[in-house]
């Protein structure tokens, strides 16, 4: 713990990565952006309820740890609630808990025992619900992605184009974008071709995105 916290001091960002932990509640710019939102209601209680009852279950069952395991999944889940970009720290979390404390469960620990005994009905189910839960997944980050035309780590169709016209005219000079296109025209043209803005909003600060939505709504 202590070489942790001496890491938080020692690394490139010195005191910011405790003073982040501040900006993530109070950022006036979390307005502009929507992972830094809390999501609907009734899609996080469809998508990240499961978890919580995982998590919970675990420490109904478990026997090690109960005061930590509480302690990581509450303030966990409490970032999960308040922004969208946390759900998966919070997914993360309580999947571990469960884990955690399943193992060290004695009724976890027969029904394990029994169903290895039985491995060759249990391996089946367990490939069948791995195979499903493959195809969900999948389909799911297919139609997430599908909005903004990602396909791919590095493929971005619609920045892809502007950026090829750019080169095909031999277009100079400081450019005038968006925000949601900057990290793609900073991945293709860094240092050569130097962006306004992209998806660092904490380091832009409130004024220049306001200023920047500003003119390109008016």
């Amino acid at each position: 713990l202590g070489g942790m916290f001496l890491a938080f001091f020692v690394s490139p960002n010195t005191y910011r990565n405790v003073t982040y932990l501040s900006s993530l509640m109070t950022d006036k710019t979390i307005a502009f952006i929507g992972e830094w939102q809390p999501r609907d209601t009734a899609i996080y209680v469809r998508e990240i309820g499961p978890f919580w009852a995982l998590g919970l279950a675990g420490l109904a069952v478990g026997r090690k740890g109960r005061l930590f395991s509480l302690l990581l999944l509450g303030a966990t889940g409490y970032l999960s609630i308040q922004a969208f970009r946390h759900e998966m720290l919070f997914v993360l979390a309580a999947t571990g808990v469960t884990i955690f404390q399943l193992k060290h469960s004695p009724a976890w620990q027969r029904w394990t025992e029994r169903a290895l005994a039985r491995w060759n009905i249990t391996l089946p189910a367990y490939a069948l619900v791995l195979v499903l839960m493959s195809v969900y997944v999948r389909a799911e980050h297919f139609a997430f992605c599908q909005k903004d035309h990602l396909f791919g780590y590095g493929v971005f169709d619609r920045a892809k184009g502007s950026y090829e016209f750019l080169e095909r005219e031999n277009v100079q000079g400081n450019m005038f974008n968006t925000d949601g296109i900057g990290g793609y025209l900073s991945y293709r043209g860094y240092p050569h071709r130097p962006i306004y803005m992209d998806g660092r909003n904490v380091e832009y600060g409130f004024e220049t995105m306001y200023d920047t939505y500003f003119a390109g709504e008016h």
